[in-house]
């Protein structure tokens, strides 16, 4: 990967009471979390495998998987943060094709499907700053 965004939207509503500009009330909304990822795929049977799900696949896979996204920043083993996405699915992607053998590029946009029984599968965060005894 070379690089990934992920922004979480809470979709607030506030109501405007009739004082004018001050807020009556906050209507909280869904959890949305989107991320965009740009990859470097080594050669072009990984690339196959990610569109169609085997790596002599032709065509895009024809139903939209949603697939576990773990992505882990480490510095050493406590050290780290860690997103997770518990069923990421592709809403678009763009790529960049090359002739000479070099990585293909691609921009990967995901959304996270909604679970509504455990609001922990949209986006779980982990964080390790442990310090060792001296």
């Amino acid at each position: 990967m070379q690089s990934f965004q992920i922004t979480a939207t809470r979709n607030r509503s506030p109501w405007i009471g009739d004082t004018g500009t001050t807020a009556f009330d906050v209507v909280p909304g869904q959890l949305a979390v989107t991320a965009q990822l740009v990859m470097l795929f080594q050669n072009d049977q990984e690339y196959r495998n990610f569109l169609g799900g085997s790596t002599d696949a032709t065509a895009p896979a024809a139903t939209i998987p949603s697939k576990a996204l773990d992505i882990v920043a480490a510095i050493d083993a406590d050290t780290s943060l860690e997103w997770t996405l518990a069923a990421a699915q592709v809403t678009n992607y763009t790529r960049q094709f090359n002739t000479d053998g070099s990585p293909l590029l691609a921009t990967i946009e995901l959304k996270s499907k909604r679970d509504v029984s455990t609001l922990g599968n949209v986006l779980t965060v982990v964080t390790k700053n442990q310090t060792a005894a001296p």
